[in-house]
């Protein structure tokens, strides 16, 4: 049996959650709804335990509020994770850290439902209602097989502790302990093959995703993902839907002159370089390289609202640099235009504006730094 290394498994886990939140993304309506439909539970949950407390008079108060905490804090976690969907929507959180935040709530929602177990033992009710709650949250978490069968496994235990103390059913009638016990196996067994076949799956789809979405000499998205978000961003303009978005046209400076003078592998370094340092000026964007030297950033989120922030980050890291390769320095640097989405306007003319803006910008850096005689 081979172990993983640390790296290897800190790799592995940031492969999963980003494949696990792009999932997210694409099925995140029936995940708002399994959330929404979630925090509604627990409304009516408190509701009747406070008609319960107040009426009936038949709970206790240190049992009320432990139930009422409970119900409490779980409405809040779930309200916290339907903001961070919607967050996600708008381009203010990305798909990994997304992913991160539903899997801390499943965690979350296993102690949830051990806790009220325990608790509903000194009633007699039984967690029966509490193994079926899972199964329904655990919708949420079909993507991630071990969580899932933890839940479920998790559960089940409580299911047969309490029953166990109150009415010894799995210990004395026809065999039900055994039976019990090759459930859990089963789910054990499943859950595994499960993990290690998503596990798998995750992985090829990775490969595949770096293969037919990355551009390979810079690890940014390439020309096909920028034909699909444009594609998605027309579709959006034409149905008056009014997304904020703003386009960032780039071109780097110098390369054939690079070229002509230390060698088309140092002009390579030039675009390559270039490329790695853009994700560093655009936080919440999507970055594109369309081919050659030239690049462009579709603009969301924070960098759009502090488009000048955006601006001084590119002109700082990007206008004008010397860099070392091979033990020769030369001259990196990119000329930048961009334009902001406003209603009536096409994305054929907001990149018009910005792709404009880009060759003033060009002609100004050479001029300031005498880039055309190099």
């Amino acid at each position: 049996m081979k172990f993983l290394t640390k790296e290897e498994i800190k790799k592995q886990i940031y492969r999963n959650t980003n494949i696990v939140g792009e999932y997210t993304k694409k099925y995140w309506k029936i995940f708002l709804f399994v959330l929404c439909a979630f925090s509604i539970l627990e409304v009516f949950l408190i509701v009747y335990l406070a008609i319960q407390y107040n009426i009936k008079k038949d709970i206790l108060e240190i049992d009320y509020l432990a139930y009422l905490i409970s119900y409490s804090l779980s409405l809040s976690i779930s309200i916290v994770c339907i903001i961070f969907i919607l967050l996600n929507r708008k381009h203010r959180m990305s798909n990994r850290k997304l992913a991160i935040a539903l899997h801390i709530y499943a965690i979350f929602i296993t102690l949830w439902s051990s806790f009220e177990a325990i608790l509903d033992l000194r009633r007699g009710m039984g967690p029966i209602a509490h193994y079926g709650m899972m199964v329904f949250v655990g919708g949420i978490l079909v993507i991630s097989p071990m969580l899932f069968t933890l839940l479920i496994v998790s559960s089940t235990t409580m299911i047969i502790i309490s029953n166990a103390i109150n009415h010894y059913i799995y210990f004395n009638e026809k065999g039900a302990g055994l039976n019990m016990i090759i459930f859990f196996v089963i789910v054990l067994i499943m859950g595994f093959r499960s993990y290690r076949i998503y596990i798998k799956e995750s992985l090829a789809m990775d490969e595949l995703e770096e293969l037919t979405y990355r551009d390979q000499l810079t690890g940014l998205l390439n020309e096909r993902s920028y034909f699909m978000e444009c594609e998605s961003l027309i579709d959006q303009i034409e149905k008056k839907t009014n997304p904020k978005f703003g386009i960032f046209v780039m071109d780097v400076n110098n390369v054939k002159a690079t070229n002509d003078v230390h060698g088309h592998r140092f002009g390579c370094h030039l675009i390559v370089t270039g490329g790695h340092k853009l994700p560093e000026i655009f936080k919440t964007s999507k970055i594109f390289h369309v081919g050659g030297d030239e690049y462009i950033a579709i603009i969301y989120g924070d960098d759009l609202e502090k488009m000048d922030d955006t601006i001084k980050r590119f002109d700082d890291t990007l206008q004008y640099q010397m860099i070392e390769f091979e033990g020769k320095e030369i001259i990196l640097s990119l000329a930048r235009g961009y334009a902001v989405y406003e209603e009536g306007l096409s994305y054929k003319e907001v990149f018009q504006k910005a792709d404009n803006a880009m060759y003033e910008n060009k002609v100004m850096v050479k001029e300031k730094y005498h880039l055309a005689k190099r």
